[in-house]
């Protein structure tokens, strides 16, 4: 048994801003981009309908 769960976003970003203050602000107010092992869980650039799930550590810069 498994349970997903997904938000979706649509971000304009105004003058000055970038895709980088928008997870500034998520992780002043307690979000994590990772599971308690550091890792990040993603689907690679390509995987078209294979649905091959990755997991590797990385730093908030990398993702």
């Amino acid at each position: 048994m498994s349970v997903q769960a997904s938000l979706d976003f649509h971000v304009a970003y105004g003058e000055g801003q970038n895709k980088m203050s928008l997870f500034d602000a998520f992780i002043s107010n307690g979000w994590q981009w990772h599971d308690e092992d550091n890792e990040v869980f993603f689907l690679p650039v390509g995987d078209i309908d294979d649905y091959d799930w990755q997991s590797k550590e990385m730093s908030l810069t990398q993702l």
